[in-house]
């Protein structure tokens, strides 16, 4: 990823910022940057690229089903767990095997918990997963969605949206270990305000106010 130009449209609270990120790479922004990376909000000028292309001229639907994005918030679809792990395939001769799904439910220690309460095909919102567990089912979906878009090759992008805000920091830790393992060769792009999530980071901007700080 290179060349990010800001500003935004008023009202939005990132000024201007110029970084260069190469992969792998893992890197700690702000939550705007997240949503103009998947062009949720639009640059007033400047401009974001991704390996040379810049992203407006990518259509949004295609850049956001080609980016691994873990929220905030969970997002629970309607349907069963199978679906929700990976409610993007295109048809079913494209669809993961049951063993890469349990493979990445048992990755982030939820596999036991699917198993016990109806397996695969059970509907999600029907297991009465914790806030905690859901936020691991967030990750399960990112883990299986790097493995198989083959981005374990170096260039894929991996954004984290203070997706471990909601956990105590022994859960923090574990989910960390599982992005640095998984994630190992892409460029992860994180938002986070607890400091220890950022250890792994190769660069850290701390911003206020709209502007940057420090980078570290």
């Amino acid at each position: 990823m290179q060349g990010f130009g800001f500003p935004f449209r008023a009202g939005c609270s990132l000024k201007t910022f110029d970084a260069k990120i190469h992969p792998p790479y893992h890197f700690s922004g702000k939550s705007s940057l997240i949503l103009a990376i998947l062009r949720i909000l639009d640059l007033e000028s400047g401009r974001i690229t991704i390996d040379g292309i810049d992203i407006t001229n990518i259509p949004r639907n295609v850049l956001r089903a080609r980016i691994v994005t873990i929220p905030q918030e969970p997002v629970e679809l309607p349907g069963t767990v199978r679906y929700n792990l990976e409610p993007t395939r295109d048809s079913v001769a494209t669809s993961p095997t049951d063993d890469e799904l349990t493979s990445v439910l048992a990755c982030v220690g939820l596999w036991d918990v699917v198993l016990a309460r109806g397996g695969l095909d059970a509907e999600l919102d029907m297991l009465g997963l914790s806030s905690g567990q859901k936020q691991w089912f967030s990750l399960a979906r990112a883990v299986l969605a790097v493995r198989r878009s083959g981005k374990g090759t170096e260039g894929g992008v991996v954004l984290v949206d203070e997706a471990t805000s909601n956990v105590d920091g022994q859960t923090d830790k574990k989910m960390q270990a599982i992005m640095k393992k998984e994630f190992s060769s892409n460029t992860v792009i994180v938002v986070a305000h607890r400091l220890e999530t950022l250890d792994d980071a190769n660069v850290v901007v701390v911003l206020e106010g709209g502007r940057v700080l420090e980078v570290k």
